[in-house]
This record gives structure tokens, sequence and C-alpha cells, in this order.
């Protein structure tokens, strides 16, 4: 189609038609719930990676390209590809890009990728008044590492094959692709950005944001309310390699309970990310720092303090928190923030590229000391992993 006023303009409508029912699809319907956000960031981060453009938010057309679903709402499924529509600032015209199939099945929801009986999906596009309808079969069983595509002379269809044992799932696929991004380089200076009180729903999401856009992770220590308050957050969390701390149930000084009420906070923060993520925590931050030879002995895991005190708590200013980490931070630092505040997300848009910048690995709390050689015990204290 193209648009005449005030200059002629080229766009595309496409549509995604169920041909079992006959009824459209929108593209939320098609992802597994939440995970839309991570395809439109996929997406943007595609774009990037291929086109070679220098888009920051701060510039004029970040609009045209952010991740949302606004820009990236029209997409065609096809055999080998996902084309993504967008508006082309330059060209004045909207243009697509072509996602690999296979990098993007995390995404999809489960009754179309992941039953051992075979699922269609249709997408028809409308360029023109021409109709070209393209049917993808998606054949996987439960457990599945390698794709191959053989074509009919009516369909097209997608069989995978399972050639392991254990069962493969869409988070740890996404896992796993992060995971084979980022190389650590023990030689390197690295430090532990962590993040206390959340998960915190649209700001937790901008620190992931610039995490992921940076090829960071970071760790976040929870409390159980807002984990069953934003448990889609913690799954982004977790699946993008961030590591995940407990930080008691409900924020109590520990060492004014007794060794089964400490047990209790701990234990409660756990089972919650044990039913969200499938995994519990394997280390905890108390509440306050504040700890006594009763919490030491009760807590069963490492006990994670910090080095580096932005107060961000406190001053509620991106400058001054940017200010107490950036020149101040060395190598094997652990720097506490806090997920709650946006000025502590804007301060995080400025400090994690700088750090990067300047050479620094951003690695979580365990992959710290993992790489600094330091074993960590059950009821003992790190503040850093700095060898002295």
């Amino acid at each position: 189609n193209y648009s005449t006023y005030p200059n002629p303009v080229k766009f595309y409508e496409t549509y995604i038609i169920d041909i079992t029912s006959g009824e459209f699809l929108s593209i939320e319907d098609i992802f597994i719930n939440g995970y839309e956000d991570l395809f439109y960031d996929y997406a943007k981060n595609y774009f990037f990676n291929n086109y070679g453009l220098n888009i920051t938010k701060k510039s004029e057309n970040y609009n045209y390209i952010k991740p949302n679903k606004e820009v990236y709402k029209k997409i065609f499924l096809k055999d080998e590809n996902v084309e993504v529509f967008f508006y082309d600032y330059k060209k004045q015209e909207e243009i697509f890009i072509k996602i690999p199939f296979e990098n993007v099945l995390p995404y999809i929801k489960k009754e179309y990728i992941e039953q051992t009986t075979t699922t269609t999906l249709a997408s028809t596009t409308t360029t023109n008044k021409e109709i070209t309808t393209q049917a993808t079969t998606v054949n996987i069983s439960e457990n599945s590492t390698q794709t191959t595509v053989t074509k009919e002379t009516t369909t097209e269809q997608i069989t995978t094959e399972q050639t392991t044992t254990d069962k493969v799932t869409t988070e740890q696929i996404i896992k796993e692709n992060n995971n084979r991004k980022r190389k650590i380089d023990k030689n390197k200076p690295m430090i532990a950005l962590t993040f206390d009180d959340g998960p915190n729903g649209n700001t937790t999401n901008k620190i992931l944001d610039v995490l992921e856009e940076n090829n960071s992770v970071a760790t976040f220590f929870l409390v159980s309310r807002r984990i069953e308050k934003d448990k889609e957050t913690l799954k982004r969390m977790d699946m993008l390699g961030n590591q995940i701390g407990n930080h008691t149930a409900n924020h109590k000084d520990l060492t004014k309970l007794s060794k089964d009420k400490i047990k209790t906070e701990v234990d409660i923060v756990n089972k919650a990310l044990k039913n969200t993520i499938g995994k519990e925590a394997t280390i905890v931050r108390v509440p306050y720092g504040a700890v006594n030879d009763t919490v030491k002995q009760t807590v069963e895991y490492p006990i994670i303090m910090w080095n580096i005190d932005t107060k961000d708590w406190k001053n509620k200013n991106a400058n001054t928190i940017q200010k107490e980490v950036l020149g101040k931070v060395k190598d094997g630092d652990i720097v506490l923030m806090h997920d709650l505040y946006d000025s502590t997300a804007k301060a995080c848009e400025v400090i994690i590229p700088k750090l990067v910048e300047q050479g620094y690995q951003l690695v979580t709390v365990e992959e710290l000391f993992e790489y600094k050689g330091i074993e960590m015990k059950k009821g003992n204290k790190y503040s850093n992993a700095n060898k002295k």
C-alpha cells in the first residue's frame, strides 16, 4: 500500500490466521505470556547487530526502533525466517528484517511448537491486493536440539528430532544462548552489581534492558511479596543469565528473630523461587546487613554483603548514584543498589555501559567468586572478592 500524502510512503499490512479455526491472531496470541516483550527487544538488537546503526535511547530516531509492540507489531512467520516489519526513518518507508526462525522458537507459545503432535500456523500477508499464504508445520517432541527442514508439495514442515534425554525448556534455551554470548576472562577486572528488594516491574525491566544491551548480568536479591506480584520479570531476569539471591520474605532484621523465624524467612523466598523458576537461591543477603552469631549459624547459605554502597534508597538521584560507582569501583568489588527506584534505573543506563567501556566485566556474585578462586561457605560473610 502507498500513502500519497504528504509524500508517497510504502507500508505493509500483515495478518496471521489460524487455518484450523479461521480466526485472526494478534501478535500476543502467538507468544508465551509476556515473551512478546523479549521478542521486541530481540528484534531491536537483531536490527542493531545486522545493520550496524548506532542508535541509543537519546537518539532522535530511537522511537522508530525501540522495543515495543507499536514498532514491531507486524511479523510474518515463514519456514526459515520470521520477517519483522518496521519503519525506516531514512528511507521513509517500512522495511523488514529477516530473523532466523530457530532463533526465536523459545518465544513462541508451547501449543504451537512444543507438542508431540503437529501444530499448524498460517501466516497471510496482503500487499497490493495479492494474497500469499504459507503454512508452517512445527513438529517438536519434548526434548529437541536439532532441527531439519523438509518440503512437500503443499506445505513446508519443520520437523524437530529429539537427540537428548533431558528436557530442554524454552527458558533453558534462552539462558544458554545468553550465556554463550558472554565470555568471562579471569585475567580481566570484574565487578558484581547487586540489586535488593525487587523485582519491581518497569524499573527492574529498565535495568534488565541495559544489562542485556551491554551483554552483562547482575545479581538480584528478592523478597517474597514482590516475587508473587511480578513473576514474569523474575522469569526474564533468570533467563537472561542473572543470578537470583534470597533477601528474606518480609525484610526483617534477622538479628532480632529466633532461629526458627530466621529459617522461615529464608525458606519462604526459596519456595516461591522454586515454584516460579524451578530452583532456589544459593546465596542470601540479610536485610540491613544485620548479622550476628545466631544468623550465621542459622542461614545455611553464604551471606553476601557489599563494599560499595550507592545509598540510592536515600539520595534517589541518578547523578549522585553514578558518582558513588564510577571512579570508585575496582576489580572484585560488590556494588549495592535497589531496583525499586527510577533514579537507580536511570543511573544504570550510564553506569553499566561506562563500566563496560572501561574494561570491567559485569558478572554475577557466583561468577565473581568462582573466577577469583574463592570458595564461599555457608554462614560466612562476603563483602567483595578482592585478594590482598
